[in-house]
């Protein structure tokens, strides 16, 4: 075991400390509305809150190419999680006013340049032969340490300062974290790579991770409507959702390892397949027990995608090239969140809550038809276990 930490030290440590702040990061977003709520703000201005911080992730990532020639990576996620700390802190001794809109907009940007330049880290440490497994292992933290959010506020309650503090206290240790490791800085002595080159030299990449935002952000808002307005009370609703979401953590692993040892253009193309076909299974199976079957199945099939998709990231874009294309990917989930819901509710609002399902698997035939006419790949790369030479492990 101290073999295994010493040879994956930064891998390890940035996986610990991304999931100290994701968990910072969960409790933040169930607090902030019914607290506004509480203030007697509109729901069209908390809603105005949230989207600050998704202008922050995308002005943030289309300004980390041009940050990471002027300081070290490191110096830049240490900043990041200590401005992150510091929101938190102003959020517990403040009144929820006009300046919460700026404090959700700064955290924004300490989000995505800490996400970014710590997922091109673990891509980076984590090697061709293994890194869709290690990126499947990252999402299932992303998830648990997310979800765990919720339920520390229901232990805290809103109305006190001890989930900020909580939150703070969380970050703090993620900066202890990032601090002890020692990362080999290249990319900041390399010349600038733009983002514009660099989603061109692999666009179906992107466009899978924008149908799996466009997906989760539509989900989230909309699936307990939907299941509602079909007859489901709204605490099972509520339940169902939260039962799919924990449940497909089982099947990140097993996709992850397909794609790694098979094929990655393989496994992507599946997992279309599978969320398609479990899209289009929800309307008749939403009275039965198999709807709880089928939203497993049909998450699995969206963000097995994703998993693959970061896995070929790091497959295609090495050093200065990973971190725009990490941070490409920063951008796709500010667009996601911020296009995602209104584009959906536009379609729910002509053609009636029956459209959910068809709009869920709309996204994934369109990433399966890019890849058939690409002849089945979603970059030219082969799919599977490179060659040990390349992993560097």
């Amino acid at each position: 075991m101290n073999q295994f930490l010493a040879r994956n030290a930064v891998l390890v440590g940035a996986l610990v400390a991304i999931a100290a702040s994701n968990l910072a990061i969960g409790i933040m977003v169930p607090m902030v509305p019914p607290v506004l709520e509480q203030q007697g703000l509109s729901a069209r201005l908390i809603g105005l809150n949230t989207s600050l911080g998704q202008v922050g992730v995308l002005l943030a990532g289309l300004s980390l190419p041009l940050l990471i020639q002027r300081f070290a990576s490191k110096q830049l996620v240490l900043a990041a999680t200590a401005l992150m700390a510091a929101c938190f802190v102003l959020f517990a001794i403040s009144t929820p006013v006009w300046h919460w809109y700026a404090i959700r907009f700064l955290t924004g940007l300490g989000i995505a340049i800490l996400f970014t330049i710590s997922e091109a880290w673990i891509t980076t440490e984590a090697g061709d032969a293994r890194r869709a497994r290690v990126m499947g292992i990252y999402t299932s933290i992303l998830t648990v340490t997310f979800g765990l959010g919720p339920f520390l506020v229901a232990w805290t309650g809103v109305n006190s300062a001890l989930p900020w503090v909580l939150g703070a206290a969380l970050l703090v240790l993620g900066c202890l974290v990032v601090a002890r490791l020692n990362i080999r800085e290249t990319a900041h002595r390399e010349t600038p790579v733009s983002m514009l080159a660099t989603l061109w030299k692999a666009p179906a990449i992107y466009m899978a991770v924008v149908m799996t935002t466009l997906f989760e952000a539509t989900m989230l808002s909309f699936f307990t409507l939907y299941l509602t307005d079909h007859g489901m009370p709204l605490e099972r609703a509520n339940q169902l959702l939260g039962f799919s979401i924990v449940a497909c953590l089982a099947f990140f692993y097993p996709v992850a390892q397909a794609a790694d040892r098979w094929s990655r253009n393989k496994t992507a193309m599946l997992c279309c397949v599978l969320a398609i076909i479990s899209a289009a299974l929800i309307p008749f199976t939403v009275g039965t027990p198999v709807i709880w079957g089928v939203a497993v199945l049909l998450r699995v099939g969206a963000f097995g995608l994703y998993v693959v998709a970061l896995a070929l990231i790091g497959d295609t874009f090495k050093s200065s090239e990973l971190v725009a294309a990490s941070a490409l990917v920063a951008i796709c989930w500010g667009i996601g969140g911020i296009i995602g819901p209104p584009l959906t509710g536009s379609l729910i609002d002509t053609f009636g809550m029956s459209v959910l399902p068809w709009s869920l698997g709309l996204c994934y035939a369109a990433a399966l038809a890019v890849m058939l006419a690409k002849g089945g790949k979603i970059v030219p790369v082969q799919g599977g276990l490179a060659p040990k030479s390349a992993s560097g492990h």
